[in-house]
């Protein structure tokens, strides 16, 4: 919502099995980055702190996301 990467560790392991179906974000994926192994999360944190960008129409769609998620 602020503008900011938000990167979430939906790694290979929980993806594949059927828990991942009741994730409430799994629709919602394309919005985030998506870490799908540890290695995977350290080089995305390191990305994202050398550039942090995020464009606009996801900005916006996280916004209209997190307004019917929690109103």
């Amino acid at each position: 919502i602020s503008g900011k990467p938000v990167i979430l560790p939906v790694f290979d392991e929980y993806r594949n099995t059927p828990n991942f179906n009741d994730f409430f974000w799994n629709r919602h994926l394309d919005l985030f980055d998506i870490a799908t192994s540890k290695n995977h999360l350290k080089d995305l944190i390191k990305k994202q702190l050398t550039s942090p960008y995020v464009p606009k129409k996801v900005q916006q769609q996280r916004k209209e996301v997190f307004a019917w998620t929690f109103w």
